[in-house]
């Protein structure tokens, strides 16, 4: 039901392996169960209101992201191991934005059958003395968090979304908790950079050239362009080379925003 054509010759070319791929030629051929996947996104808010000299004070905030599973065995134990290795994610004008996508079944993690939870945490650990004395907060938020079926398709099944359900989860077959003074939720549009104490933030991006139409944009096959309901993408400061040496390109001088989404002219 994956694939409009399927060869008969070689009706396995489908049979998963590690990360599940096969290609057939330079055909890439996908083998995904109908078991749900765990997708997700994460950004790290910067912050910039520092003294004059060291505006940046999240510049060496490392925050702990770990997901863990617990599994009901057949004897009444429990089994607890890694969903993935602890991601140490910095401010999102250092890192970018996080994404992750796990499948619960025969492609990655094995869950079929299995009575289990997972628990996803974050903490700031790492930088926590500089954090207090500054008595700031860390602002993580949780742009996209759902479980669903056939994510490559053109039709996925989408069980449950943070942004459809926020923490409600009737009727969907699982149950869903959260620490109740440090979960809020913010409805409405969420920028991913901005201005803030007179420095520029965002995600640093690159660009390519198109001769055909003299503007630069970003490569249609890029991450950023899957975002859940991403509305716009806006420029901020552009910087490249000039005679060899690194240059600040001025908006409005040097560059402008084009009519595409993404496009620099």
């Amino acid at each position: 039901e994956k694939n409009t054509k399927i060869d008969l010759i070689d009706p396995f070319i489908n049979g998963y392996n590690e990360r599940s791929s096969a290609f057939v030629g330079e055909e890439e051929m996908p083998f995904e169960s109908n078991y749900p996947h765990l997708i997700g996104t994460v950004w790290v808010e910067p912050d910039f209101n520092g003294p004059v000299d060291d505006k940046e004070q999240s510049i060496g905030d490392y925050i702990g992201i770990n997901m863990m599973c617990e599994v009901q065995n057949d004897d009444g134990s429990t089994s607890v191991f890694p969903l993935g290795y602890e991601v140490m994610l910095r401010p999102g004008n250092r890192d970018g934005i996080m994404t992750f996508d796990f499948s619960l079944g025969p492609e990655d993690l094995f869950l079929m059958n299995l009575t289990c939870s997972i628990n996803m945490t974050f903490d700031i650990a790492f930088n926590e003395e500089n954090i207090y004395e500054d008595d700031r907060q860390v602002d993580i938020y949780l742009l996209d968090l759902r479980l669903e079926e056939n994510p490559s398709s053109s039709d996925p099944n989408t069980i449950w979304s943070i942004y459809e359900n926020q923490l409600d989860s009737s009727g969907k077959g699982f149950t869903l908790s959260s620490e109740i003074n440090t979960v809020s939720y913010d409805y409405g549009a969420v920028s991913l950079g901005g201005v803030e104490n007179n420095v520029n933030y965002g995600v640093e991006i690159e660009n390519v050239y198109d001769p055909e139409i003299n503007s630069y944009r970003i490569e249609e096959s890029h991450e950023l362009l899957k975002l859940l309901k991403l509305d716009s993408i806006e420029a901020l400061e552009i910087n490249g080379f000039v005679d060899g040496e690194e240059f600040t390109f001025t908006k409005g001088v040097d560059w402008q925003e084009g009519l595409e989404l993404s496009e620099i002219e």
